[in-house]
């Protein structure tokens, strides 16, 4: 008979579970063949139409194994047989270990059943930040959601929840999209990069300064985004682009811009034209700390170790009255610092 179940559940546990790899053949013996038994148990009642001894049997071999496509064909089964609770509550645990948008689209279809909406939409918007590429999950929302709300929730999380900010942000700049509104969609991704760029995720936030760009390549903010970030995350070679860009644009006025050119010159080795740069942008814009660690480094590089230390000071202080100003920035913070330090 043991034989028997052995081929039951060879076969059964290959077509059910998808291919499953969680079954650790490292476990003893004796709860190996305690587990196939359970499930070749199972598996047979349910052949035979006794529901309830097979779900026993099934979840018994299942508290060892923990297979989340095992707890989805369980739920399937009592979903059947119209217990929809107790389906959900299944399939939710399934889904927390495994992430799988197949699981989370029968989720979903549950939902759909108890009229449950409120519900659904919490767990859509869930299952989207772990599989954004899904249609499914974003056909939901787009249909279910204001992308003008969300651009406004991200905008009130922005000092609470950094990274789910840039999430609803996104969020709203792919709706936006799909409702053909490219300026709105363009500027939710540029703000779904500052918060990337604070995270100090510089790839990321240069995705989504791209999606922007080519949106509207004439944003000089898009293009000075994708120029700094480019300095930050150290390539060069792909800021000098954008930097060439800015640089036929009118940015005599726009602090952000000066102060981009300013740190990729300094980055290059030209302090003077550094130096030059950095002066203009303070003279628009006197209240920001990185400005003066720009200024700081660039001083420090032209060997004036008075004006370095002077400019790092004032940059520390004004960090210490606004934390928020140093984010994204740890390394140059790090190097100010050094600046002081040194004799």
């Amino acid at each position: 008979m043991k034989k028997f179940y052995l081929l039951v559940v060879f076969f059964l546990l290959t077509s059910v579970s998808c291919g499953s790899n969680y079954f650790d053949f490292n476990l003893y013996k004796s709860k190996r063949e305690k587990i196939l038994e359970d499930f070749a148990k199972g598996y047979i009642y349910l052949a035979y139409n006794q529901t309830n001894k097979g779900i026993k049997y099934l979840e018994e071999g299942n508290k060892y194994l923990n297979d989340p496509y095992v707890d989805l064909y369980i739920a399937k089964i009592y979903l059947k047989k119209g217990n929809l609770d107790k389906a959900l509550d299944i399939a939710l645990k399934a889904y927390k270990r495994s992430k799988d948008p197949g699981i989370a689209h029968f989720i979903l279809m549950i939902y759909i059943q108890k009229k449950d909406f409120d519900n659904l939409i919490k767990f859509a918007i869930k299952a989207y930040q772990d599989n954004p590429d899904d249609k499914v999950l974003f056909h939901i929302l787009s249909v279910s959601l204001d992308p003008i709300k969300l651009f406004k929730m991200a905008q009130a999380l922005e000092n609470k929840d950094i990274k789910k900010s840039a999430f609803f942000y996104k969020l709203a700049g792919d709706i936006f999209l799909n409702n053909g509104k490219k300026a709105a969609a363009a500027l939710a991704y540029y703000n779904a990069g500052l918060n990337y760029v604070y995270l100090s995720n510089y790839k990321e936030a240069i995705k989504l300064f791209k999606k922007a760009y080519e949106l509207n390549k004439n944003n000089i903010e898009y293009i000075n985004s994708l120029a700094y970030t480019y300095l930050l995350l150290g390539n060069i070679k792909e800021a000098e682009k954008y930097i060439k860009k800015l640089e036929k644009m009118n940015y005599q006025n726009n602090p952000s811009v000066l102060d981009t050119l300013a740190y990729y010159y300094y980055k290059i080795g030209d302090y003077k034209k550094a130096l030059n740069f950095q002066k203009k942008a303070i003279k628009n814009n006197g209240s920001s700390a990185i400005l003066y660690a720009h200024l700081s480094l660039i001083y420090n590089a032209l060997g004036d170790k008075k004006n370095a230390k002077e400019y790092a000071k004032i940059a520390l202080n004004m960090i210490k009255i606004d934390p928020s100003q140093a984010l994204g920035e740890e390394k140059t913070i790090k190097e100010i610092k050094k600046i002081l330090k040194e004799e």
